[in-house]
């Protein structure tokens, strides 16, 4: 990995491994914002692997909002607001991080002749991924909220739980094959 490659990712796979915090990341407007299109880019790419591109751009895009509005609204009640840009940076880096590395693993799942043990380990593999998402934007969370780790997974879980909901309801799959 060439030198600046790995110094802007080596921040975001710290907070992946619970090594470092949001707040270790600056607070910069420039890369919020291109964290922030990445997320978004990032899911409207794993989105396309089961919708047809519109609509995988706008449930990728609405995704995004939906997620920093909610953050932001989580930091204001609890006080904190100026910490959303730290935070969304966080989500947003490490949420596009495990994106890109889900991809393949959807493509698998969503693809008719991937049926059979290929598929079973790509499920397998996506629970996986999704714990530890649950496990890095709950310790996160614990950080920007100033809470322990436990309510940060609770709210975490909570969050995803609710975003899904939100977007499958206004975003219903649909098969592209």
């Amino acid at each position: 990995m060439n030198g600046a490659l790995s110094a802007v990712l080596r921040p975001f796979l710290g907070i992946c491994l619970l090594q470092h915090r949001p707040q270790d990341l600056p607070a910069a407007q420039l890369l919020f914002v291109i964290t922030a299109v990445a997320y978004a880019l990032s899911n409207i790419i794993l989105a396309a692997t089961y919708m047809n591109p519109a609509r995988a751009s706008l449930c990728g895009a609405a995704e995004a909002v939906l997620m920093l509005s909610i953050m932001y609204i989580l930091l204001a009640l609890r006080g904190v607001p100026r910490r959303w840009l730290q935070t969304g940076v966080a989500i947003s880096g490490t949420g596009t991080l495990f994106s890109l590395v889900g991809l393949p693993l959807f493509m698998v799942i969503t693809r008719a002749n991937a049926a059979g043990p290929w598929q079973m380990a790509a499920y397998l593999a996506v629970m996986g991924l999704l714990a530890w998402n649950v496990a890095v934007l709950g310790h996160i969370l614990r950080h920007a909220l100033s809470i322990p780790m436990i309510a940060g997974v609770v709210v975490a879980i909570a969050y995803l739980w609710g975003v899904s909901a939100v977007l499958a309801a206004v975003f219903p799959a649909e098969s592209i094959a």
